[in-house]
């Protein structure tokens, strides 16, 4: 077990820094050599988080045709993951991703926050969200 100091004092540490697994054998702070290298690495990008943004940046300025395919592979990919037609009414055409946690919400754009929605269920599922909200910030609603 590897020993830590917390608040000038001693104790065994008996779970992995990254992942909270438990710890065996001669493992001190990690449980594997994955879990140091992800954690190692999130370390590094939120040291140097500036520096990659600004690469990054600077990437999609030059090649917006690659951005764009893989958008476009991306997209692909989660409609055969999620099944390619509406998830409200079964049409397969005009399909639309819809993701039921907003991004700005911390959401995520993994399959379990995802829906498949044709144009016009997507465009009837964000009015009834907008005056759902509408109400409840007027006090109209709970």
């Amino acid at each position: 077990m590897g020993e830590c100091y917390y608040e000038g004092m001693l104790y065994e540490q008996h779970t992995c820094r990254k992942c909270g697994g438990g710890l065996s054998g001669r493992q001190t702070v990690y449980c594997s050599q994955r879990c140091s290298k992800l954690y190692l690495k999130s370390q590094y990008r939120k040291r140097k988080r500036d520096k990659i943004n600004e690469y990054n940046r600077n990437y999609r300025r030059a090649k917006p045709e690659v951005i764009k395919t893989q958008k476009i592979r991306h997209r692909s990919k989660k409609l055969l993951e999620l099944g390619a037609f509406c998830n409200r009414c079964g049409v397969k055409e005009d399909l639309h991703m819809h993701h039921v946690r907003p991004r700005s919400m911390m959401g995520t754009d993994h399959a379990s926050n995802m829906m498949v929605l044709c144009g016009e269920c997507h465009r009837l599922w964000h009015y009834a969200c907008d005056e759902v909200m509408e109400r409840y910030w007027s006090g109209r609603a709970v």
